[in-house]
């Protein structure tokens, strides 16, 4: 069963996504940013058990459709994947004066295509 992509005036976010890469030799890493829009924000409280403390699991949820959310081509990666040949330090979310780092990326599918990403921010 095929699902339709998410409605845009569900999709009412903008923010900036910033991917830093590792240094060379002299510790000079460098950072891209790609400005996403059509996305949703939406904040959360999940909490983590552990055996020492208890600590949040998430600050909030971004909703990237693969159909509606600009740019196409943006990718989410987590720390120490490689993009293009560079190894990634790690990514985060500027949202209204909030930095957010990438914690989980989810991909849901619909069929064989992608749908949309649920990307988990800390």
């Amino acid at each position: 069963m095929r699902i339709g992509a998410i409605p845009l005036y569900l999709l009412r976010h903008s923010a900036e996504l910033v991917t830093e890469y590792s240094g060379d030799r002299w510790g000079k890493g460098e950072a891209r940013a790609c400005s996403l829009s059509h996305v949703r924000i939406e904040p959360c409280r999940g909490v983590r058990f552990t055996l020492n403390a208890d600590r949040p699991d998430c600050r909030a949820k971004l909703f990237y459709d693969f159909t509606n959310s600009r740019p196409a081509d943006c990718p989410f990666r987590l720390k120490g994947d490689r993009d293009g040949g560079e190894t990634v330090e790690g990514q985060y979310v500027l949202f209204r004066g909030e930095r957010y780092a990438v914690s989980r990326i989810n991909v849901f599918y619909s069929g064989s295509e992608p749908h949309h990403a649920e990307v988990i921010l800390s």
